[in-house]
């Protein structure tokens, strides 16, 4: 479940830009109603979550044996990550840091997890079974 406060500017800010860069055209002004919404702001995460909703034109898939937070790590920073990024997902509410450490805190889990580097829109999806992704529009 996505928490996000009603009067929590910075999180519904990155969210409606991780939304605009990364979710299949057909799914945006879905989720951008819904975010404007705050009852419904729950129902975000639940469409997020699932990778019909990305769009695949920006989505790589990562195989198996890559499937660490030091390998992705890797990967994401030799397209551009850089610190800080947000994230948000079952475990995270939401919170902006350090891509390394939210990585190691969450990759492998089987968790629903985003992370979004904004500046730089390369991002990081998961989801609990098992599909995992690298963003990016460059």
């Amino acid at each position: 479940m996505l928490i996000i406060r009603d009067d929590d500017y910075i999180r519904l800010n990155y969210l409606s830009d991780f939304i605009e860069d990364f979710v299949a055209p057909s799914q945006k002004s879905r989720l951008h109603y819904l975010l404007s919404k705050p009852k419904r702001h729950e129902e975000i995460g639940g469409h997020l979550h699932h990778s019909d909703y990305l769009d695949s034109r920006y989505t790589r898939s990562i195989a198996k044996r890559d499937q660490n937070a030091d390998r992705i790590y890797e990967l994401m920073t030799q397209i551009g990550a850089t610190s800080p990024c947000f994230t948000f997902g079952v475990r995270t509410l939401g919170y902006e840091g350090e891509l390394k450490d939210i990585l190691q805190e969450n990759v492998g889990y089987s968790i629903d997890f985003v992370v979004y580097c904004r500046s730089v829109k390369v991002g990081y999806w998961q989801n609990h079974d098992g599909y995992c992704y690298i963003l990016s529009k460059k």
